[in-house]
């Protein structure tokens, strides 16, 4: 019986550790494009950051394959909206 609690709080704390990598990955890449955005535009308003920060990982995915299509930032707003 304490195998089998003790295997099911490994893999709870497995799954924690995924979810917590998986997290600071998000983090990590919307991090990134608000600097190389920032680099390439100036100062972004707040909106857009705001923007940036709580879009999906597929917004910010796409983003990422249009930043070198961007040259204003208007253009993040157009790409963020689904």
């Amino acid at each position: 019986m304490c195998d089998l609690a003790d295997a099911i709080e490994r893999e709870g704390i497995q799954k924690g550790i995924n979810k917590g990598r998986k997290e600071g990955l998000e983090e990590g890449k919307i991090s990134l494009m608000t600097t190389l955005l920032t680099k390439k535009l100036g100062e972004l308003t707040n909106e857009t950051m705001m923007s940036i920060k709580t879009a999906s990982q597929e917004s910010i995915e796409r983003l990422a394959q249009n930043f070198m299509n961007i040259e204003k930032e208007e253009d993040i707003q157009v790409i963020l909206i689904p």
